[in-house]
């Protein structure tokens, strides 16, 4: 009867519950307490729960952080999730508030004050918009992931420049400003991380032209891959592959990727961190021999 009842109370708020929303149902906070010392009742975050074994979903956690909050909105990485985006879930539930309130019981407090956020509101919980977020992470993440995601994002189209300096524009003095200017300024230079933007700087200071970046190969009017550098006549492509990456670990989609551009014509160049560092002599000349034979 009891499990019924909040079952009940419960269909509107996708499944999460509260002791107080379970009071007012006819179940008492003690008999509340039972159930959840019992396991018949999971943990979401502040102050909901839900029926069950399963683990809590994302779009439960937003809830329960607006019956726990209702002037909360789920914000960082909850925020991301709840968009699809391929961001790392770290357990908590991410919400922005109006004040300086501490984070609670799986719910972890951002206090945003200076401008006022685009928001989703879905009724029984509430998200920061695609744009709000895709800045908010681009701006907070580790470095390294940061600059991770927001290459995985350009090369999907799923970000602009124009889309970055608007947000820009609303953070003057916010975290991550100077983040997403150099993201900005790297994706006007069709660069989608410092290094490719250390590349870039190379190849201009060493006179070379008739080069694009982030270039899109089409194979049948259909995009097949992406050039981190393409020199357009000759048909020869630069891909960075980071300071760890090395040919007898890249992986199977790199090969493949890889076999894909010779069957189309193109001369693949692979540079590491370490080789445009400290060879960069190695790396030009290696170049000019391939735009020397390719021209040939």
């Amino acid at each position: 009867m009891e499990i019924r009842r909040l079952m009940s109370v419960a269909a509107d708020t996708h499944g999460v519950i509260t002791a107080e929303m379970a009071t007012r149902a006819g179940v008492s906070r003690s008999r509340f307490g039972r159930l959840r010392r019992a396991g018949r009742l999971q943990h979401v975050c502040g102050v909901g729960y839900v029926l069950g074994t399963r683990a809590p979903t994302v779009r439960q956690r937003a809830v329960a952080a607006r019956l726990t909050w209702p002037d909360s909105i789920v914000c960082f990485r909850t925020a991301a999730v709840l968009h699809g985006m391929p961001i790392v879930d770290d357990g908590a539930t991410h919400v922005l508030v109006p004040d300086g309130r501490r984070s609670m019981k799986g719910l972890v407090a951002h206090h945003w004050s200076i401008r006022p956020v685009q928001v989703d509101d879905h009724g029984t919980w509430a998200v920061t918009d695609r744009l709000t977020t895709l800045a908010d992470v681009l701006g907070r993440l580790p470095n390294t992931e940061a600059w991770g995601r927001f290459a995985w994002l350009v090369t999907r189209d799923l970000i602009t420049s124009t889309e970055l300096r608007a947000q820009l524009a609303e953070r003057t003095h916010l975290y991550g400003v100077v983040r997403l200017r150099a993201m900005a300024a790297a994706l006007d230079r069709g660069a989608v991380s410092l290094a490719e933007v250390e590349l870039h700087d190379l190849l201009r200071k060493r006179g070379f032209t008739g080069w694009l970046g982030n270039a899109k190969i089409f194979r049948r009017n259909r995009i097949v891959a992406r050039a981190d550098i393409l020199f357009v006549e000759s048909r020869v492509i630069i891909e960075y592959d980071g300071r760890l990456a090395h040919p007898q670990t890249r992986s199977a989609e790199d090969r493949r990727r890889d076999r894909l551009l010779r069957s189309l014509g193109y001369h693949v160049i692979h540079v590491r961190w370490e080789r445009l560092m400290f060879t960069p002599q190695a790396l030009l000349a290696e170049l000019e021999a391939a735009l020397l034979s390719r021209a040939a």
